[in-house]
């Protein structure tokens, strides 16, 4: 009884416990790929399916940068510029493409999914 309830244990930390960074470092082609992508879209939102109380966050991609990842050689990341609409400060941060959503006409689908790029979002996000 206390192995199966380990295991259980141990089976739905694995499972719930899964933000980590799947797209957040990419190859240079799949990352300038990302980037021209982006910066084709009106809106982005932010969401970790995988994280417990995650908040959507949407934002108007302004710059989009590509750049190579510190600490991690022969791999890049994205970096999107934007304006907080509340304070008017810009913000520059790297983004996960497994976390980063776009809409099509009736649905929200990562750029990975967009891209083609394997990776699991967790969760659907909805409106």
């Amino acid at each position: 009884m206390k192995r199966a309830l380990l295991v259980l244990l141990l089976l739905i930390f694995c499972t719930t416990a899964r933000a980590d960074d799947q797209l957040a470092y990419l190859s240079k082609a799949d990352a300038e790929k990302a980037a021209a992508f982006i910066r084709k879209q009106r809106k982005l939102f932010l969401y970790c399916g995988c994280c417990p109380n995650a908040v959507r966050f949407k934002l108007r991609a302004e710059k989009v940068d590509v750049r190579p990842a510190e600490g991690r050689e022969g791999f890049y990341e994205l970096i999107v510029t934007y304006t907080r609409s509340r304070s008017g400060t810009t913000v520059s941060q790297p983004v996960d493409l497994a976390y980063t959503w776009v809409k099509s006409k009736f649905e929200y689908h990562t750029v990975g999914e967009m891209l083609g790029l394997a990776h699991d979002p967790c969760t659907l996000i909805h409106k």
